[in-house]
């Protein structure tokens, strides 16, 4: 699971969903809208 640690900057935390987005995309799944993501709902 991945979680966001309050003190990344913006910019890693976008890296970091471009990161969750490729390896769900790899293992065939949906990957969650980014806000969905940022808030932690999924």
């Amino acid at each position: 699971m991945y979680a966001i640690d309050p003190t990344m900057s913006f910019a890693q935390v976008v890296q970091y969903y471009k990161d969750y987005v490729k390896r769900t995309k790899s293992c065939g799944r949906k990957p969650v809208s980014f806000l969905r993501f940022v808030t932690g709902r999924y």
